[in-house]
């Protein structure tokens, strides 16, 4: 008798258990979600879709506080983002087998300026957040500019290098946010 009464506490005590660590595993989708102020943006921006996803990767740009601190975040992503590719491509230049033709040579050396030019723009941008929203503005929009050098010197040379349309796209993206962030700055 006691072993059955042991059995059915054990069994209440397991059901319970897992009740609880259901209903309290489970958050509520508004806090899986991005914020409202993300979602907004990107609607605006040239891919709801990659927006998303590229804010959510970062805890700061997930759920900001309000839109000064947002716009200084996203563009510092932005700024990490075109680095990486610049690290990739200085590292494809110096690998003989990935840069041995004079035209990939060529494209990837001109690759290499528009990312540190892409790079120098958001910077800027990010510098002048608080003095002047517009020149924050601008700086950020014209960070595409730059990767049209790059993807120019790649048509022109009709060089495919892997990779560089995705991460053209990214900086493309990232300057999207940051346009979209700046011109509702006050």
């Amino acid at each position: 008798m006691d072993t059955q009464n042991g059995h059915k506490v054990l069994s209440s005590f397991l059901t319970l258990a897992v009740s609880f660590l259901i209903l309290f595993s489970t958050s509520p989708t508004e806090a899986s979600s991005s914020s409202q102020l993300v979602k907004n943006v990107c609607k605006e921006t040239i891919n709801y879709a990659k927006c998303i996803e590229a804010l959510e990767a970062d805890p700061r740009t997930k759920s900001p506080k309000n839109l000064n601190t947002f716009a200084k975040d996203s563009i510092s992503l932005a700024i990490k983002n075109a680095k990486d590719s610049l690290y990739f491509i200085q590292k494809m230049l110096k690998d003989k087998k990935m840069s041995g033709n004079s035209s990939t040579r060529a494209v990837l050396k001109q690759c290499v300026e528009s990312y540190k030019a892409v790079i120098a723009s958001f910077k800027s941008a990010r510098t002048e957040l608080s003095e002047d929203a517009m020149s924050a503005n601008y700086d950020v929009k014209t960070a595409v500019d730059y990767i049209d050098s790059c993807e120019s010197e790649m048509s022109l040379k009709n060089v495919l290098v892997s990779s560089m349309p995705e991460r053209n796209n990214q900086v493309r993206l990232y300057s999207s946010i940051g346009y979209v962030i700046t011109n509702k700055l006050d």
